[in-house]
């Protein structure tokens, strides 16, 4: 009798291993009750007992994973993905779930764009335009909302341009300001323009206001700046003494100017094949036009009206204007500062070109707005 209990202990034993080679709920518990029935001790079904719980949670992800599918919801198929990769599903079962979820995201973009372009609100409007782009829409989807964002652009640069020079520019900072502004963030900003900060040369400022009596103390701050960064600094009044200096120079540059001929520099330095400027600022009043627009646009989109431009605009110092700009368009969600911006191209390329202007926002002002 006890040679037979010890035999049956043994065959209970086996075929807990032997189940535990293709873990499947059935023949687990199967093999577990035999194992008690049979006297097998606790500590030799524990494995086992350990092998069937992970087989259920499977079974429990697969069905919440086949659930979602049917759903084609795709932020309920996001998280039963997850899980299921997490719980070691083999790639081909996941495969089908991951077409679907694709196929939810491409609907879902297209539902996003559709309202989008039915509120006509800026900030509605530029992510849907980013996130279809994001998720693979087709340009031809994309088309609409461009469209409708383009409106808006070009009547929020219409009321910019009314405003600012209904003002008489009197809510601009100055222009060595605001080219100190920009050269401090973009020489803070890491790897801007594709090379690294610590192997840049100079630090070739060009600029007619900067270089007034006036404007004394930030010249002096712009050396000492590019000091700090291991910058030389070179100052040039006007374009043609930097195409002079130029000649025959080496390595990476960071150039901000206010020159109106701005454009014969940037010709020059495409002629001779030098490494290009990581930036080149037009500080006129194009540029501040510009930017004015863009922000009236946003404003606009959050159902505030265009007056309320100058109290983002009144202050004169860099910091508290050029970055309040900034703070402003940012909180109102039209761009991402870690990734660069959203990537909304054709019409609104100047916008991204104005966000990449600052791409080191480290200040802590709040927005006004």
């Amino acid at each position: 009798m006890a040679l037979r209990q010890e035999e049956r202990k043994e065959a209970a034993k086996d075929a807990l291993a032997e189940a535990m080679t293709k873990p499947e709920i059935g023949t687990l518990e199967l093999a577990l009750q035999e194992a008690l029935q049979a006297g097998l001790p606790e500590a030799d079904c524990l494995p086992a007992q350990a092998a069937l719980e992970d087989a259920k949670h499977l079974a429990e992800v697969r069905g919440a994973l086949d659930l979602a599918m049917r759903s084609r919801d795709a932020r309920r198929l996001s998280e039963a993905l997850l899980a299921a990769e997490q719980c070691g599903l083999a790639p081909e079962e996941l495969a089908a779930g991951e077409a679907v979820l694709k196929e939810a995201r491409l609907r879902e973009s297209r539902a996003a764009l559709q309202k989008a372009v039915a509120t006509q609100d800026v900030s509605t409007l530029f992510h849907a335009v980013a996130e279809g782009e994001a998720a693979g829409l087709d340009p031809e989807d994309l088309d609409s909302a461009k469209a409708a964002l383009q409106e808006k652009v070009r009547k929020a640069t219409e009321d910019g341009e009314e405003l600012l020079l209904g003002s008489r520019a009197a809510l601009l900072p100055p222009a060595g300001d605001l080219a100190f502004e920009v050269a401090r963030q973009s020489l803070s900003a890491k790897g801007f323009g594709g090379f690294d900060w610590k192997v840049r040369e100079h630090l070739a400022f060009g600029t007619v206001a900067v270089g007034q009596a006036e404007h004394g103390d930030t010249r002096r701050d712009l050396m000492d700046l590019a000091a700090s960064f291991g910058c030389k600094f070179v100052h040039h009044k006007k374009v043609l003494g930097f195409k002079s200096w130029l000649e025959g120079r080496k390595g990476s540059m960071l150039v901000i100017a206010d020159w109106r001929e701005a454009k014969p520099a940037i010709e020059e330095l495409n002629k001779r094949h030098v490494r290009a400027p990581a930036n080149i600022s037009q500080l006129t009043k194009t540029v501040a036009v510009t930017l004015m627009a863009m922000l009236a646009a946003v404003l606009q989109g959050r159902g505030c009206n265009t007056s309320d431009l100058a109290s983002c605009t009144s202050s004169t110092s860099g910091c508290d204007g050029v970055t309040t700009y900034m703070n402003c368009v940012k909180d109102a969600g039209c761009c991402d500062y870690e990734t660069g911006g959203v990537k909304v191209k054709d019409g609104f390329q100047a916008m991204v070109d104005l966000v990449n202007l600052l791409p080191g926002n480290d200040c802590t002002l709040n927005s006004p707005c």
